[in-house]
């Protein structure tokens, strides 16, 4: 079943080991960068042109956060959440060679050392601010917190439906591209890496025999063209995006610029959790790095070592 959904299904690799395909995708969010035009614009801000690097998109928090301040705005360049996926799926996603099994998270430091230095400009909410008041990440943006978000797809269904309903704030608002590592994937015409995992089902080995060919004509659906059109219908992001566009597009309140529908069919997204036997204890050490780092009870370069010294006596035994 799996080698007829064709090369354009995303994350098909993350359910195979051992030579098998043990479950098949339905859907795929990949990170994406949201941003609020009317803060941009308030500032007189250039937007985001999916030509940005992390550099780029420091240079222009810190400018939305002095320009913003000298309007008469609250809101900050960015919003970064405290989840440890907003600096290590990218770091991991978009470093050459970088891989969580080998027990080298040195990959990781530049990331870090980017996301302190916004922290300490005041062009994002601290770590431990944002972790003792239980900020969301949904209102940061949808009240106008923050001008700019990285986040995952699924959030685009979420904006719509509360800014129906009035849990977020009526803005003009668009999604592009995330920032690069370098200016090698960035651009139309070359394709952003990014991250995300997908979401897929599978067939319980113990089914009974009368149940098993509805049971597979379901997935068939799910993870197919029809199934696809349908959860794009909704707002949520099938596992082929190029496939259902015009129908995603065509949802009231979908940004319509040609960055925003780029953004969401051109991407090569890396898993968040590559298959392997280590990848759930060895996030439980990213997790406590990610929080040190954050927080500030560790430097970078401590924390790094201390994660990497508990890779390998406590996962990996080397």
């Amino acid at each position: 079943m799996a080698s007829k959904l064709g090369d354009k299904v995303g994350g098909i690799s993350s359910y195979q080991a051992d030579g098998k395909t043990w479950a098949i995708p339905y859907r795929q969010d990949s990170w994406v960068l949201y941003y609020n035009k009317t803060l941009f614009q308030k500032a007189g801000v250039s937007l985001p042109d999916g030509s940005w690097t992390w550099d780029d998109y420091a240079t222009a928090s810190k400018e939305l956060t002095a320009k913003l301040k000298a309007a008469g705005s609250k809101a900050v360049g960015d919003y970064e959440h405290i989840w440890q996926s907003t600096v290590q799926g990218f770091a991991l996603a978009q470093t050459s060679g970088a891989t969580i099994e080998s027990g080298d998270f040195s990959y990781l430091k530049p990331y870090y050392d980017r996301a302190l230095d916004l922290q300490n400009a005041g062009a994002q909410v601290k770590f431990g601010d944002a972790t003792t008041n239980s900020l969301t990440y949904q209102a940061q943006f949808g009240k106008q917190q923050a001008a700019m978000m990285v986040m995952g797809s699924w959030y685009i269904a979420t904006l719509l439906k509360q800014q129906g309903t009035g849990d977020a704030e009526k803005f003009e608002w668009g999604f592009a591209p995330a920032p690069q590592q370098t200016k090698a994937t960035t651009g139309t015409s070359a394709t952003p890496v990014t991250f995300g995992d997908p979401t897929g089902l599978g067939i319980n080995p113990k089914i009974g025999k009368n149940k098993e060919a509805t049971a597979k004509a379901f997935l068939a659906y799910a993870a197919g063209a029809d199934g696809a059109k349908a959860l794009a219908g909704i707002g949520i992001t099938p596992a082929d995006t190029e496939a259902v566009k015009d129908t995603f597009f065509q949802l009231p309140g979908v940004p319509q610029d040609d960055l925003s529908k780029f953004a969401f069919t051109k991407h090569d997204t890396k898993p968040e959790n590559p298959v392997s036997k280590y990848t759930a204890a060895l996030q439980n050490i990213l997790s406590d790095l990610h929080t040190a780092v954050m927080s500030g009870s560790k430097g970078v370069d401590a924390a790094i070592t201390e994660a990497q010294n508990r890779a390998k006596t406590e996962v990996l035994n080397k």
